[in-house]
């Protein structure tokens, strides 16, 4: 008996030797890689099941997916790419970001681009869009719920389908565990509905670490729709709790709708294990020529875990550092790396007009108190915090001079390094204006942190926002 106690135990030991060794040769960074190795080496039992669903650093499943089907999926691109050509700008306004090696779309001109505050004016847009649809329609996001606005989706799907329009949707099973009903619903009405994740057991790596958190909607290559709303009651800002729900989308019409159809094509591609069959109808419907008010020019940047870079962090630092008289961010989880909080403390200390915008109500306790320690970092470099205190604020956007971005992704790990993101940078200067005045409405609505206040606080509570922030690479 001894002897079988004492044999389990050397295996399990050098199971965490083998998974330490694995964090030196793979770990992003030194802090993450000695945190990982000390539990592994000490506490193998506890350590090892954890560093199993969340120390892997590239989502390989996706990567030999496109390794597998390379010639389909660069087919793919190439026809977007050459759809898109003529209004294509290089290197345009936007950071040099060597977009070819980010493996990033080029950012292209000739697109009308709208600012969507909140859910109502959201929806209502892309439910209009909808009924506009004659070829096909894209439907993906983290969160689809079956609720009263679950079902209008159901409704408008029953309605195109019943045109002849082929419609494809796409939920993350992480963030969308249990819509047997409207699955079942949705393919009754012809539509193809795919979970990007896995349901049979054991649970992989990705399963609960991984996940497609973008948001898009794309409607006979001609029109996009990318942001922070999910699918469920609480966007329109009735949550029991949180609301009223602050959020911002936006719609974009032209060449760079095709972008984000080419995302989308991709993670269909990996959920499904084929393209859509309008993987290749990529002509917009409405050119530059046809929409004489189309002078927007946009940037779509898709970013995720099986990029070869930190492609997200890359051009959020290109944002921040290029910045001269303004960086404005509104972000409900903010906890980031020291490459992207460097970075703030650069651009304050330099002059530039830093102010950030976090919840005061948060759906997330430990992101909101490991929030706060970076709030003293950065308060001591000039950066000034404001915390939003009507409702729940849960959208993501940043202004950079005369560059907005609106997209999926938060300022933390999980959507630098880990979670599929999708953000649109716009150059455009009536969007800009708009984002300067949304922005502005939003400062109005929330207190400026000071940092008397931040340095006041309980050394109990100093303690559980240091303990927080621990766990912010997971969070």
């Amino acid at each position: 008996m001894w002897m079988l106690v004492l044999g389990l135990g050397f295996l399990l030991q050098l199971a965490g030797v083998a998974c330490a060794l694995d964090a030196v040769l793979c770990g992003r960074t030194p802090q993450g890689t000695i945190a990982w190795c000390i539990g592994l080496l000490v506490l193998p039992l506890i350590t090892i099941p954890f560093y199993l669903v969340f120390g892997a650093r590239r989502f390989t499943g996706y990567v030999r997916a496109r390794r597998r089907d390379r010639t389909a999926l660069s087919r793919t691109g190439e026809a977007c790419n050459v759809a898109s050509s003529p209004w294509m700008v290089r290197p345009g306004p936007f950071p040099d970001l060597a977009l070819d090696r980010l493996g990033l779309t080029a950012p292209t001109s000739g697109n009308v681009v709208e600012l969507l505050v909140n859910g109502e004016a959201t929806f209502e847009r892309i439910f209009a869009d909808l009924e506009t649809a004659t070829d096909y329609i894209l439907i993906q996001f983290f969160i689809f719920r079956d609720d009263a606005l679950g079902k209008r989706f159901e409704d408008a799907i029953r309605r195109a389908s019943a045109r002849g329009v082929q419609v494809y949707v796409l939920y993350d099973l992480v963030g969308t565990p249990r819509i047997s009903r409207l699955v079942d619903a949705l393919k009754a009405c012809g539509a193809e509905v795919h979970a990007f994740g896995r349901k049979f057991w054991p649970i992989t790596r990705y399963q609960l670490n991984f996940r497609n958190h973008r948001k898009v909607v794309v409607i006979d290559g001609r029109v996009a729709f990318i942001g922070g709303h999910n699918v469920g009651m609480e966007y329109l800002g009735q949550h029991k709790v949180l609301s009223p729900w602050r959020d911002t989308h936006m719609r974009i019409e032209g060449p760079a709708a095709l972008a984000c159809q080419l995302a989308f094509c991709e993670d269909w591609h990996w959920a499904s294990k084929a393209l859509p069959e309008v993987a290749w109808k990529t002509q917009p419907r409405r050119n530059a020529e046809e929409v004489p008010t189309a002078s927007a020019e946009v940037l779509i940047c898709p970013t995720g875990p099986v990029d070869e870079l930190d492609t997200l962090t890359i051009c959020f630092l290109s944002l921040l550092t290029r910045a001269t008289r303004r960086i404005w961010i509104a972000s409900p989880y903010f906890a980031p790396d020291d490459a992207i909080l460097n970075a703030l403390q650069m651009a304050a200390l330099r002059g530039v007009d830093v102010h950030i915008i976090i919840p005061d109500k948060s759906d997330n306790l430990l992101v909101n108190l490991a929030a706060l320690t970076y709030v003293e970092e950065l308060q001591q470099a000039g950066v000034h915090f404001h915390k939003f205190g009507k409702g729940f604020m849960h959208q993501k956007v940043i202004l950079a001079d005369d560059l907005a971005a609106v997209g999926s992704a938060n300022l933390d790990n999980r959507s630098l390094r880990i979670n599929f993101e999708i953000t649109g940078m716009v150059h455009d200067h009536k969007f800009v204006e708009e984002v300067r005045a949304m922005l502005e409405d939003d400062l109005r609505n929330s207190r400026e942190l000071t940092p008397q206040e931040v340095k006041q606080r309980r050394w109990t509570a100093r303690l559980v926002s240091r303990l927080a922030r621990l766990l912010a690479p997971i969070l």
